[in-house]
């Protein structure tokens, strides 16, 4: 038996046909798959943003959300004990050492202005930030309200060695002779106000919070 012309044509449409469809279903297959494997990878990094305090998983908010603190426990050495002449009841707090000595020199040079300022607060672990929530919790308060004012544990730039809160530690400092001094100064020394009254991630200003960050780096 002969096949026309006709016939011929017939199958080879039909052919093309499936071919095209296969195509667009491969096309689609893979349009379809990408922004699900991105979008399963965003929410599993969201599910991560959680912080677990006495067994309670707490997620952390803005503007701590997407910030956690890459750190390492630290211990002395590299930590260096600031002198107790600089700590609030003399206290043994620590710095990294070249923050340290940083705090050392920049103390005797506001010295001279007369200018005199105390720590009382320095480094802190991530396992020491969730005590502070531990306490504060069992002082009647939740999460949600103290999260608003104190990073959540893994969160907090003290974990990084580098970090000092200056007294008072609240918002009184804002309006010291000290405070005054270190907006002026402090860069010398390679601190900066880190949690400044403006700040793009809005988190709450901390004019007492001072970090190392080194000169000219």
């Amino acid at each position: 038996m002969v096949l026309g012309l006709p016939f011929i044509i017939g199958v080879r449409s039909l052919w093309l046909v499936d071919m095209h469809m296969l195509k667009r279903s491969f096309l689609l297959f893979v349009v379809l798959s990408v922004p699900s494997v991105t979008f399963d990878a965003d929410f599993g990094k969201a599910m991560e943003e959680v912080v677990v305090i006495n067994n309670v998983r707490y997620p952390v908010p803005s503007p701590w959300q997407g910030h956690k603190i890459t750190a390492k426990t630290l211990t002395v050495p590299p930590l260096m004990q600031i002198p107790v002449a600089l700590t609030e009841n003399e206290s043994k707090l620590f710095l990294l050492d070249k923050a340290c000595l940083a705090l050392i020199q920049m103390a005797a040079d506001a010295e001279k202005d007369g200018v005199y300022f105390e720590v009382d607060s320095s480094y802190r672990s991530s396992w020491y930030q969730k005590k502070i929530f531990i306490r504060m919790m069992a002082e009647g308060r939740e999460f949600n309200d103290i999260v608003r004012y104190v990073a959540p544990p893994g969160y907090s730039e003290h974990a990084l060695g580098t970090v000092v809160d200056f007294t008072p530690s609240n918002w009184r400092f804002a309006g010291t002779p000290a405070y005054n001094w270190l907006k002026n100064n402090a860069g010398r020394f390679g601190f900066f106000e880190t949690l400044p009254e403006s700040s793009k991630r809005e988190t709450p200003w901390e004019a007492w919070h001072w970090k190392y960050i080194g000169v000219g780096e």
